[in-house]
């Protein structure tokens, strides 16, 4: 299944590595990937990432905002200090075999 991934949020990969899709001005969509695990700094950016062969549709220039949900690991198991990994994931949209709702 697929997930709606928001764009402007970022995503943490590990100590020394973030992702960000955002929506560049002709409405496409550009992956960004960064050697932080907060979005900053300089990136190495792919544009028009859903026209590259990857399995995706970009929905920039949409009207309205969607839900998000934002999933965040700890190494901690009291969920203190460094977030490991964190997504954020858009809510009520069915991406094939998975859904994520608020009850």
């Amino acid at each position: 299944g697929a997930y709606g991934y928001p764009t402007d949020s970022c995503v943490v990969l590990g100590d020394t590595s973030s992702q960000e899709f955002t929506c560049a001005d002709d409405d496409t969509i550009t992956y960004n990937l960064y050697s932080t695990n907060d979005c900053s700094g300089d990136a190495t950016t792919l544009e028009d990432y859903c026209s590259g062969g990857t399995v995706c549709t970009g929905y920039c220039g949409q009207t309205g905002t969607c839900g998000v949900v934002t999933l965040s690991s700890y190494a901690a198991t009291d969920c203190t200090g460094d977030v490991q990994y964190e997504q954020s994931i858009i809510t009520d949209y069915c991406g094939g075999l998975a859904k994520f709702e608020c009850n």
